[in-house]
């Protein structure tokens, strides 16, 4: 593993710990002050001060007496404090040499973690109900959940991509119902375009048309009998259903975003899954049989309950209704069925058939009727990324999990995420205002853009054209909708999402390029770190994009603990800012040769790590642009 951060701070706490043996300072407490600095040394520490406010003493002298007592930590070139803090300085020659040395040496793997250890993590991503297709706000849940699942297989998880398709329900029903009534719908009497789009046009007239009593009672007889496997409007269902997830599974294609497999909520069903819940369920205590308003009906009633998370305890409602008094169940109660499927607390009853093999060479397996055993599900953590205004009902599958499994509910994670709008206005599924702003266009929109803007740079080979063009037209995309913390809501810009400035895909993406051709331009591609002397690196410009460097492996750990992608993002700027910073004060091919070499080699370093920075958000890197 390369020299970065990680390595060196370990190195110092431990100087320090045999220093203040003393004082009692818990470990935790002693790594938590150590962080990178900026004016007062490379690194500082802050552990004096907390020991002068606890003790009473001048934290000037605490630091004094820990640096006498410490034997110094290896790659610091000097130890000094002020103001209290423990000031390290580095030996630049030394960490330059060892981190360049070690990041040449990993190649792709420079980016790399253990931290993962024994996780074996479902992710699922974005379950969108097969009755129109991906709008934006789809696209975020997705960008998210594929990053997510590309951290953890960089911190060592074993990943298991997974799509839900709520193949039931009312939406599903009311896209299916529409296209069985062409004599009512007019949509459906004649197909046009992608099947999700028209599908999306159909749902939007059926719940439009809803609102006439007759047409909302058939739709809701509609509703039971396609949970009826034996029915005709079953097997109908499930071939509309299924012909809009293969053309959603277009445009994810097209985003580079793949799974493992898909589950369908008609195969949880129809395999009991929900029934063999329901006695667990009721075995441990978790539901009761309701009463009042809620008669006939089964639910968890949380009132009385302490320690509910804020979601449950905050909502005006403290009963969660599991199956409904006409015998339906809720989408909260298969979501439960389906997440101790996922946690192993159910066996695996499903048989699973080839949906397709996807661009990346995998393929895509989805549940079936007919078809093979594989071993799906049985995992140690499960995560979601559903939009925050399901918060409540991902709190209740917590915590059913929770009080059957303890330590498996903890392990259940909800990336809530916030919702997207275009500058032009909100969108809305059943109003149809997505029409016009599905991730199918927003991806059109933006390839149109980044060809205005390429124009006069562009390559003469049409097809690498193309290429280059899609690409920056993706990143523009995906950094924009990551790098804001998922949480928050997103307003899309496109004169954000595609500036050649900073904080941008494409920004990150014209410096890597920018150092291939600089690699290419000098013929380095043969240069070897024991070639060069790096004991010339002393600018700031050039120290800086070494600690840049340094950071990859601690920037990428933070990201798997929070599960947030917009610590790489905004780690991704940062590090071609610092390239760009040495780009322009540091002069290779006027350099001497010493020096020249010493520089290049830092170049491809820098190359290697933006490479796989961006490869993990997604994002291809390019080699020219």
């Amino acid at each position: 593993m390369p020299l970065d951060y990680i390595a060196i701070k370990e190195s110092i706490a431990s100087s320090l710990r045999d220093s203040i043996k003393g004082n009692a300072v818990p470990d935790a407490d002693l790594y938590n002050s150590i962080g990178m600095s900026k004016g007062f040394g490379d690194i500082s520490c802050s552990i004096a001060l907390s020991i002068g406010k606890r003790e009473g003493r001048n934290p000037e002298d605490v630091a004094n007496s820990i640096i006498a007592a410490m034997k110094r930590p290896q790659y610091v070139g000097s130890i000094e404090q002020k103001g209290g803090f423990i000031n390290f300085t580095l030996d630049r020659g030394m960490v330059a040499k060892d981190a360049i040395s070690g990041i040449l040496a990993a190649k792709e793997g420079c980016l790399r973690s253990d931290i993962a250890g024994a996780d074996r993590a479902i992710i699922e991503y974005p379950s969108v109900n097969p009755a129109h297709p991906w709008h934006i706000g789809h696209l975020r849940s997705a960008l998210l959940g594929d990053t997510i699942a590309n951290i953890h297989e960089s911190c060592g998880a074993y990943v298991e991509r997974e799509d839900y398709i709520d193949d039931l329900g009312l939406q599903a029903t009311q896209a299916v119902w529409g296209y069985m009534h062409p004599e009512i719908i007019d949509t459906a009497k004649k197909q046009e375009g992608k099947f999700d789009h028209w599908l999306g046009n159909i749902y939007v007239e059926v719940n439009a048309k809803a609102k006439d009593e007759r047409i909302s009672k058939m739709i809701n007889e509609a509703v039971v009998k396609i949970e009826d496997n034996s029915t005709e409007e079953a097997k109908i269902a499930r071939d509309v259903t299924g012909k809009c997830v293969e053309a959603y599974y277009l445009t994810s294609f097209d985003y580079g975003i793949y799974h493992d497999v898909l589950i369908r909520e008609s195969d949880i069903v129809r395999e009991r899954l929900l029934d063999k819940a329901i006695a667990v369920l009721r075995e441990k205590g978790v539901i009761s049989e309701g009463t009042g308003k809620y008669e006939n009906c089964t639910v968890i009633d949380f009132t009385g309950i302490e320690g509910l998370p804020k979601e449950i305890s905050n909502a005006k409602e403290k009963v969660k209704v599991l199956v409904r008094s006409n015998g339906v169940p809720t989408y909260v109660a298969k979501d439960i069925a389906f997440h101790m499927w996922k946690f192993g607390l159910l066996k695996n009853p499903f048989r699973y058939s080839i949906f397709t093999v996807q661009p990346n060479g995998k393929a895509l397996y989805i549940t079936s009727q007919q078809g093979d055993s594989k071993d799906f599900g049985n995992m140690n953590k499960a995560i979601n990324t559903i939009d925050v205004r399901q918060s409540n009902e991902q709190a209740a599958v917590k915590f059913s999990i929770m009080k059957m499994e303890g330590s498996r509910g903890k392990d259940l994670m909800h990336v809530a995420y916030g919702v997207v709008d275009l500058e032009t206005g909100h969108l809305a599924g059943r109003k149809g205002t997505w029409i016009g702003f599905t991730a199918d266009e927003l991806l059109e929109e933006s390839k149109k853009k980044a060809a205005a803007l390429m124009s006069n740079r562009l390559v003469k080979d049409r097809e690498e054209q193309e290429y280059i063009i899609k690409n920056i037209a993706l990143s523009g995309i995906k950094f924009e909708f990551l790098k804001i913390s998922p949480e928050k809501r997103i307003i899309f810009s496109w004169s954000r999402a595609l500036n050649f400035e900073g904080n941008s895909g494409p920004y990150c993406q014209y410096m890597h390029a920018r150092a291939s051709r600089l690699i290419e331009d000098s013929k380095a591609e043969q240069l070897r770190a024991s070639d060069a002397d790096f004991s010339g690196l002393t600018s700031e410009q050039e120290f800086d994009l070494v600690k840049q460097l340094m950071l990859g492996r601690y920037m990428l750990e933070k990201s798997y603990r929070e599960l947030r992608p917009n610590v790489l993002t905004d780690y991704a700027n940062d590090l071609a800012q610092a390239f760009s910073k040495f780009y322009e004060s540091s002069p290779i091919f006027k350099a001497d040769e010493k020096t020249r070499r010493a520089r290049l080699l830092l170049v491809m370093a820098f190359k290697e790590m933006m490479g796989g920075v961006l490869k993990t958000l997604g994002i291809t890197p390019l080699e020219r642009m």
